[in-house]
């Protein structure tokens, strides 16, 4: 993998998101092979090939507040923004959600419970299947279970400050 070009490729995220992914250099620098299977990861924490990306983002929200890291949120919601995602339905999400569409009040209450660990109802489940294909739930579940990576990278590399809640701006 080009280094320089993976360098120049944060440092343009950075500055297009207001980001701070220092933290990756780190591990670029400490094992450059775990960094290239890192950023082999980066395209299935964006995979969406049917999914509306509203029904993305509130699973991405949804799964970004629950590992709690302000800094990481903030960046989902600029996602979401540039992805066409209304500052309402990212506001309702991040809040109790009562405003949203009744399919996007279904995800986001599967990704509560999967990203809370929480056992998942069979009911929640079938209701699922009935709304959304197959596709479209393994895009979702992609989607949640990847929001996990990148707070627990940080946190495991001593970066918790940085993972400090912010005043999300919407």
């Amino acid at each position: 993998m080009d280094m320089e070009y993976a360098k120049q490729t944060m440092a343009d995220f950075d500055e297009k998101y207001g980001y701070d992914s220092s933290y990756l250099l780190e591990i670029m620098e400490a094992s450059p092979s775990g960094f290239e299977k890192y950023f082999n990861f980066l395209p299935l924490a964006h995979h969406q090939e049917k999914s509306s990306a509203e029904a993305l983002f509130v699973a991405n929200l949804v799964a970004m507040q629950e590992a709690d890291c302000g800094t990481c949120l903030q960046l989902v919601v600029r996602m979401a923004q540039e992805a066409g995602v209304s500052s309402q339905i990212i506001n309702e999400t991040l809040s109790d959600g009562h405003l949203l569409p009744d399919d996007l009040k279904l995800v986001r209450s599967y990704a509560q419970v999967v990203a809370r660990a929480e056992p998942l109802d069979p009911e929640l489940l079938a209701t699922m299947r009935e709304q959304f294909s197959d596709t479209e739930i393994a895009e979702i579940a992609l989607r949640i279970a990847s929001a996990r990576v990148f707070p627990t990278i940080k946190r495991a590399l001593g970066r918790a400050k940085s993972c400090s809640m912010v005043t999300v701006e919407v």
